[in-house]
């Protein structure tokens, strides 16, 4: 391709580069998964600075299932290097678009790189013991910067660094990936990994919590979006142990799907 078909492209086709930045690339906590999803947003949201791809969208442009982007999604949501808006009906209240944004929020500062120093005299090489002709001359520092405005500011107090919002739980992620996907609210995920961490579900439990929420998903109440709590509020006051109305085998006279959703 020409400069002008890259250019023209890069303007009408949202970018040809996928961009990570160092604060990002140099992130322990971040798998190389992570990093790269990252560098895909970036790449998506160049005309916008926002895009709108579906876990699915992402998991083909990785080769990642969509479960796993979900994962890496909430750990850049953590880190702070990504923002994600959640855009409901207003009449029924069910999520109707998510929107993401690659950001650089997160407060640790831009890495140095010992390597190549900033310079302000243009793109002159360092003169770090430069040879000329037969000569070797040594590194001369840059004089120090003055002070402006005369006095020097009094150094600010320290502040004490927010602990991080936890969005993914330490006990059984994955499931609980599973459990918020299937939650037909997603408001306060935070709460609901902590929720969730403090109940410590085993694959029992989880099953009955399975059965509960299709039954519950299947009413004519939470059809028509009336009654469901926030999942950290559904998972905090136990609600799959709610009696079904009906009584009988527990469907709350409602056909149940086949199978039950275990996540």
């Amino acid at each position: 391709m020409t400069r002008d078909e890259i250019t023209r492209a890069a303007r009408e086709d949202g970018g040809m580069f996928a961009i990570i930045p160092a604060i990002v690339m140099r992130d322990a906590a971040l798998s190389m998964s992570a990093r790269m999803l990252y560098g895909v947003l970036t790449w998506r949201s160049n005309r916008d600075s926002r895009c709108w791809p579906t876990n699915r969208e992402l998991g083909e442009d990785l080769g990642l299932s969509p479960k796993r982007i979900s994962v890496l999604l909430a750990l850049l949501e953590e880190r702070g290097h990504i923002e994600m808006e959640l855009v409901s009906d207003p009449q029924t209240g069910q999520i109707v678009r998510r929107y993401l944004y690659p950001v650089v929020k997160s407060g640790r500062g831009i890495p140095k790189n010992e390597d190549t120093p900033p310079r302000d005299r243009g793109d002159l090489p360092p003169e770090n013991e430069e040879v000329i002709g037969d000569h070797k001359r040594d590194h001369k520092p840059d004089p120090p910067i003055a002070p402006q405005g005369g006095a020097q500011e009094p150094e600010q107090k320290k502040r004490t660094p927010r602990r991080a919002v936890k969005t993914v739980p330490a006990w059984e992620p994955e499931r609980f990936e599973g459990f918020w996907s299937y939650y037909p609210r997603h408001e306060n995920r935070a709460k609901a990994a902590e929720e969730w961490d403090r109940l410590r579900p085993d694959g029992d439990l989880i099953r009955a919590m399975g059965l509960a929420l299709q039954r519950q998903k299947a009413s004519e109440d939470w059809q028509r979006g009336i009654g469901i709590p926030h999942a950290c509020r559904w998972l905090k006051n136990r609600r799959w142990l709610d009696e079904p109305p009906g009584g009988g085998d527990g469907s709350g006279g409602v056909a149940l799907q086949e199978g039950v959703p275990t996540w």
